[in-house]
């Protein structure tokens, strides 16, 4: 991760995929899923109120786009 936020002023959420993947290549013991919930976590602690819930991509990859989705429909990252 960057010293700046590639997020603000909104949830880039092709920056986060792609910071997502490279996170994935450097450990590929972990899902892209998981990647891209501890990208958006390490930007915005607050995405934890997406855990649980039928949006989290921790423990299904096949709930990326819904998250991203969720994260995309907010205003800001660092608004919370």
């Amino acid at each position: 991760m960057g010293s700046s936020n590639p997020h603000e002023g909104g949830w880039d959420t092709v920056a986060l995929l792609k910071e997502a993947r490279e996170r994935k290549a450097r450990d590929p013991s972990l899902r892209v899923g998981q990647c891209v919930y501890n990208v958006a976590y390490s930007y915005n602690p607050a995405v934890a109120r997406l855990a649980a819930t039928d949006v989290d991509p921790y423990y299904s990859d096949a709930h990326i786009a819904a998250f991203l989705d969720a994260l995309s429909a907010e205003e800001s990252p660092d608004a919370r």
